[in-house]
């Protein structure tokens, strides 16, 4: 039996995937990532890592207060740092990223590259990738992980494989272009993670690995699984590494041990202050929110910072002093003029990537 056995595709010429019941599609797309095998992918520059924080926030647009300059990193989805003009992308300048996201980091920016399917491949067809990403390193982006190409369940395993080689082949794209970058260890079967390892052990220059439990990996039967396979991971893969993290924060406990550091990227922290939601910690020191209405672009930037440094709390291996904090009071006035954000006061304020289903 093989992963075609039950392919019943009616029109193999009209299906996007990467299979060989259609030949001459099938043949591009492997000359495309020059075969499925991970040897060939050359030796990248070695980069040091930037000194990042144990947490990082992700913001996925402008709050809508007054700029934000007290953070040293703040992360950003990776096509959000591109602009597209007449069909082509090219990078974001500093200054566009500072008003876009109304955020000016200290030192510097750090891409998350898990996004939707469709802006993840705009990644792969850039025009001159090399100008692209040096241009990013310009602009301010410290640090990057690379785009995640999906793994699909019901897909052809060449499909799979396919998508790990482009995987691999944006990790050295981004080291080349001066930019460090986490390699994203996407895997559907435990042999896939034993690749990954053998691709470390291959290149001693690669720092810092990605994972994210927010969609196909999310699941209560799914995540011992995947905690099962970075642990392999790590230990094959023969030295200590970092590991950069998205989705159940809780688990990077369970990771501690099997890596150099364990760094969260979450987008709560913004996605609840654009929803007028205030974070507290209960007397347990678990995070909740509650509704707290702003009053002006000044206390919306309060009740960013107020949610930044709540999330950071809740994040502390040991909530020991820590006192269940009430939510913030602006008595908003029903005449508040609005910003743009205050009309995104929608009920579901969740960041749980459910876009990422579609």
């Amino acid at each position: 039996m093989t992963c075609l056995s039950e392919c019943q595709c009616p029109n193999p010429d009209a299906c996007d995937l990467v299979c060989p019941t259609a030949p001459s599609r099938f043949a591009a797309r492997i000359r495309e990532v020059h075969g499925l095998t991970l040897d060939n992918v050359p030796i990248a520059r070695d980069l040091p890592l930037p000194a990042l924080p144990d947490a990082l926030p992700i913001f996925d647009g402008n709050h809508g207060g007054e700029p934000l300059t007290s953070l040293d990193f703040a992360a950003l989805p990776f096509t959000k740092a591109l602009r597209r003009e007449d069909g082509t992308d090219r990078a974001r300048t500093a200054s566009e990223l500072r008003d876009t996201f109304g955020v000016k980091p200290r030192i510097g920016w750090v891409l998350t590259g898990v996004q939707q399917d469709s802006h993840v491949e705009r990644t792969w067809r850039l025009r001159q990738a090399a100008a692209v990403l040096a241009r990013l390193k310009r602009s301010g982006v410290a640090m990057a992980t690379t785009p995640n190409f999906s793994l699909y369940l019901d897909a052809p395993r060449h499909d799979n494989l396919h998508a790990m080689k482009r995987i691999a082949w944006m990790w050295y794209l981004l080291q080349e272009a001066g930019i460090p970058a986490a390699l994203h260890i996407n895997g559907r079967t435990e042999h896939d993670f034993m690749r990954w390892a053998a691709f470390a052990r291959q290149h001693p220059e690669l720092r810092a690995v990605a994972f994210e439990f927010l969609t196909g990996t999310s699941g209560v039967d799914d995540i011992p699984v995947y905690l099962k396979r970075l642990k392999l991971f790590a230990r094959e893969a023969g030295r200590p590494l970092w590991l950069l993290v998205r989705g159940h924060n809780e688990l990077r406990h369970e990771l501690a041990a099997d890596f150099e550091r364990v760094i969260v990227l979450d987008a709560n922290p913004y996605q609840k202050t654009i929803h007028r939601r205030a974070g507290h910690l209960t007397s347990s020191g678990r995070l909740r929110f509650s509704k707290s209405p702003t009053e002006g672009p000044k206390q919306l930037t309060a009740l960013l910072r107020h949610n930044l440094n709540v999330w950071k709390a809740s994040l502390e291996p040991s909530h020991k002093g820590l006192r269940a904090q009430r939510p913030l009071d602006y008595e908003a006035s029903p005449s508040a003029s609005k910003s743009p954000a205050d009309r995104r006061n929608e009920p579901n304020d969740e960041a749980s990537q459910l876009k990422l289903f579609a």
